[in-house]
């Protein structure tokens, strides 16, 4: 039985979050999204502060009959695409069990460069790219082992956010025995 759309989306997920994990050292942690309404599947966050890149994956299997990965995004009717610095696009290539190429592409520039098709259904923004060759996702391609070292880089460009200090207020968790 072929793996569903969704098995191969989370795979990708899982890959991703692992390597960028080892690759950086510790100095992340990623967080999977329950629901991805907002087109989100992780969040990664640095330690120390609230500098946190929102990350959409998308993953394929094969090469499409141009030898190119494909992946898409389809927005709703008059909706903008998602453009801020702290939202990226990665997208993934497996090769086996693991990742082939991999693609972190800022969402600004990923807007900028994707084919785009309207229909009935809404906005599809395609990125099509070549895995060993150049065309203009090239800049985009990151080797595994430096997967980590770019998120960090990304998340060191966009401005730090401290947490919320509220004066005289401290927070409690307690935990009540069943009687």
């Amino acid at each position: 039985m072929p793996l569903s759309q969704t098995q191969i989306g989370r795979s990708g997920e899982a890959l991703f979050s692992a390597i960028a994990t080892l690759t950086a050292d510790g100095r992340i942690e990623l967080t999977g999204d329950f629901a991805d309404d907002d087109h989100t599947d992780i969040t990664a966050r640095g330690h120390g502060g609230f500098r946190g890149l929102f990350i959409q994956i998308k993953t394929a299997t094969h090469l499409d009959a141009a030898q190119q990965v494909e992946g898409r995004t389809t927005l709703q009717i008059g909706a903008d695409p998602p453009e801020d610095p702290a939202f990226v696009y990665v997208f993934i290539l497996l090769a086996g069990i693991s990742i082939g190429t991999i693609w972190v592409v800022p969402s600004a520039e990923f807007n900028r460069l994707a084919y785009r098709h309207e229909d009935a259904q809404g906005l599809t923004l395609a990125f099509r790219a070549y895995p060993d060759r150049d065309d203009r996702y090239a800049p985009f391609r990151v080797a595994p082992e430096a997967v980590g070292p770019r998120i960090l880089e990304l998340m060191a460009s966009l401005p730090d956010r401290r947490p919320p200090k509220f004066e005289g207020a401290s927070i409690v968790a307690r935990i009540s025995k069943p009687a």
